[in-house]
Order: structure tokens, then C-alpha cells, then sequence
């Protein structure tokens, strides 16, 4: 657990620093988001302390995401927790794409 903590905070601890000028980039900023969204709640499927992720983590939007994957049940069926995981990060994509194409 704590390798991925290491392993979420290197990953995501500037990615709002990315430009979104253009149609790609917007793309690729979201798919980092996406890709925030599955870890975040992947590890909160796994039973991941959430101070130990709020603490982890410096990004604003990081640490949104990690409330909202908090307001979420936690499932004991592995294939239900990974369909949450898969959800969250769809919905994480679309909230960027959303946010960014205004």
C-alpha cells in the first residue's frame, strides 16, 4: 500500500500544470485525470486509509477526488469494486472533458 501512495503522489503532484490549449492536449489532461480516478478509487477499494491519501497528495483537484471516491461504498465483491474503480474513472474523464471544452 504504501507503494502506491509513493507511486499516486509522483504521479499526479503537478499534472494541473498541463496546458489545455488545443483539442490534444485537452485529451491528454483528462486521460491523466482518468488515470487519477481509477488509482484513487482503486486504492480506496482496497481499503486505503483516506488521510493517509489526502496527506499524500498536494493537488486541489487530487484531493476532491479523493472525497468523492470517500462518498462512495466500499465493495467486498472484487468485480464489483473494480466496475466502482472503472466508473469513477469514466466519470473523471468526463468531468474534465466537460470542464475543458466550455
Amino acid at each position: 500500500m504504501r507503494k502506491s501512495l509513493v507511486a499516486l503522489m509522483l504521479g499526479f503532484s503537478s499534472f494541473s500544470a498541463l496546458a489545455s490549449d488545443t483539442m490534444d492536449d485537452i485529451l491528454a489532461l483528462c486521460k491523466v485525470e482518468e488515470e487519477m480516478g481509477m488509482r484513487i478509487m482503486t486504492m480506496r477499494q482496497a481499503g486505503a486509509e483516506m488521510s493517509r491519501l489526502m496527506e499524500a497528495l498536494t493537488d486541489p483537484l487530487a484531493r476532491a477526488m479523493v472525497v468523492m471516491a470517500y462518498r462512495t461504498p466500499r465493495y467486498q465483491a472484487e468485480s464489483v469494486a473494480k466496475l466502482e474503480a472503472q466508473d469513477f474513472a469514466a466519470d473523471a474523464y468526463l468531468n474534465c472533458f466537460e470542464r475543458e471544452t466550455k
